[in-house]
């Protein structure tokens, strides 16, 4: 989830994700390249899983991506 979107922050959009039976166990990671102090904060509290600044790690991302797939899922 990128934490700037056009119109709506990416805070918002998580809360509302979280809030719908259908998406709320979905885990979201929040991204973001204007990362500001208390972002992380806020990403995780409104639902966020996890928050990754840009430029993205590609590693981290992949091993962040991973620690929420199912163990069942083929790697």
């Amino acid at each position: 989830m990128d934490i700037r979107l056009r119109g709506i922050s990416g805070f918002d959009v998580t809360r509302l994700l979280k809030r719908d039976k259908q998406t709320k166990a979905i885990p979201i990671i929040a991204v973001t390249a204007f990362a500001t102090s208390g972002d992380e904060i806020k990403a995780l509290e409104s639902g966020c899983a996890a928050y990754i600044t840009k430029p993205v790690n590609v590693d981290e991302l992949l091993r962040t991506v991973e620690s929420y797939l199912p163990s069942s899922f083929p790697k």
